[in-house]
């Protein structure tokens, strides 16, 4: 992920702590995505995907990976 990652979940009222808690991961986990320490597996990606479609907000994971 980047900093328009970050900018996304603003725009769309997202909280991290909500994020995470849809994609069973922790906060520390989107933190580390967000500063591209790490990378979200695809299962990960997938619950991403879906979490934001539930919501009727659309998602390309290839712009923020």
């Amino acid at each position: 992920m980047n900093k328009n990652f970050r900018k996304f979940m603003k725009r769309n009222k997202i909280s991290v702590e909500e994020l995470a808690r849809a994609l069973g991961v922790t906060v520390y986990a989107i933190y580390s995505y967000e500063a591209e320490r790490s990378k979200p597996s695809i299962k990960v990606i997938k619950k991403m995907n879906s979490f934001f479609a539930k919501k009727g907000i659309s998602f390309d994971p290839f712009i923020y990976f």
